[in-house]
């Protein structure tokens, strides 16, 4: 897992991979490819995280593992 601290946070949430995929309007298996690092995400996807995780700054949930 590239993003574990993404990860993390979303198991703390109790937030999973297609709830999350849902709330950004993006496919299950896209977020996923993206938690593994073989897709970026855009923009509006990173704000749009950071919003959705707003006790958490980007370095610590982009930083990569």
């Amino acid at each position: 897992m590239v993003y574990a601290n993404l990860k993390a946070e979303m198991v703390r949430k109790h937030l999973s991979v297609n709830e999350l995929a849902k709330k950004m309007n993006i496919t299950k298996k896209q977020l996923e490819l993206k938690l593994l690092g073989l897709h970026e995400f855009n923009l509006d996807e990173i704000e749009f995280i950071l919003r959705e995780f707003n006790d958490c700054n980007f370095d610590y949930l982009f930083q990569l593992k």
